[in-house]
């Protein structure tokens, strides 16, 4: 994850701003592992560069929706996608250019990418399972204005 992303998150329980302790960096200056610790106390690790918000059940009860995203080849409907979401929704990608973009329930990542190529300054990918280890290496690695979440 970028640095920038601590901007952005909160604890999800009470809202208060988060801390970064154990801080590990990749040579792109990335943060690759460490803790988010609430003012709350609240602990959320960051693993392979993804912040986890989820914890106990939670994971349980989405696992088995991740292993979706992992297998479903999304890159082969852009096509559909802007023609069908982003032209009958916004226009165009246009609306994308220079802005701050929240992609709640990113799945694979595609849409996430697809928005950063039409121009968005910073895209924060949000997904609730496990898919995001699989979102992050196959489709936004070298997508650098992108920030996966789990939540």
């Amino acid at each position: 994850m970028t640095p920038r992303l601590l901007t952005y998150l909160c604890d999800p329980i009470d809202g208060s701003g988060l801390s970064l302790e154990d801080a590990q960096y990749d040579a792109r200056g990335h943060i690759t592992s460490g803790w988010l610790v609430s003012a709350g106390q609240r602990r959320f690790p960051i693993l392979n560069g993804i912040p986890r918000f989820l914890q106990g059940e939670d994971v349980q009860s989405v696992a088995s929706f991740g292993h979706e995203w992992n297998t479903f080849n999304f890159i082969d409907f852009k096509s559909h996608w802007l023609v069908h979401t982003v032209k009958n929704t916004f226009g165009s990608t246009e609306v994308f250019k220079g802005k701050v973009v929240v992609d709640a329930g990113a799945g694979s990542g595609s849409q996430s990418k697809w928005i950063s190529e039409a121009g968005a300054d910073y895209v924060i990918a949000l997904e609730l399972s496990g898919s995001v280890d699989d979102v992050m290496q196959r489709n936004l690695s070298s997508t650098p204005n992108v920030d996966v979440v789990q939540c």
